[in-house]
């Protein structure tokens, strides 16, 4: 796995993202959906798995971020599609220590 820093710290996120919210992350030209519930930062892949919409550009409730499209739903920690309808998204831990806050990509991008 390939560690990105994304902050120095935790409390800097947390300032920098809100609370239930979402936020696009690029990376080497790919785009990722970097979100916040409570004090804790997930990442899963901005692409919807099911037409292709950014699910940045989507809303969160309840742990869920609503693609902006057709309205599927996608658990931000798990990446799980509620319903079935369509594949699940794929996740990307973010680990937290002394040195700052790091999204974990694989070293080979169809991983």
């Amino acid at each position: 796995m390939e560690k990105i820093k994304l902050f120095e710290s935790k409390d800097k996120a947390l300032q920098t993202i809100e609370d239930n919210s979402i936020h696009t992350l690029r990376i080497d030209g790919k785009a990722y959906c970097l979100g916040r519930i409570g004090t804790e930062l997930f990442a899963i892949d901005d692409t919807c798995t099911h037409d292709g919409a950014s699910l940045s550009q989507g809303e969160i409730r309840n742990g869920l971020v609503e693609c902006p499209w057709h309205h599927y739903l996608f658990n931000l920690k798990t990446g799980e599609q509620l319903g079935g309808k369509c594949p699940n998204a794929k996740t990307f831990p973010i680990t937290v220590d002394e040195e700052g806050v790091y999204l974990q990509l694989p070293l080979n991008p169809t991983d």
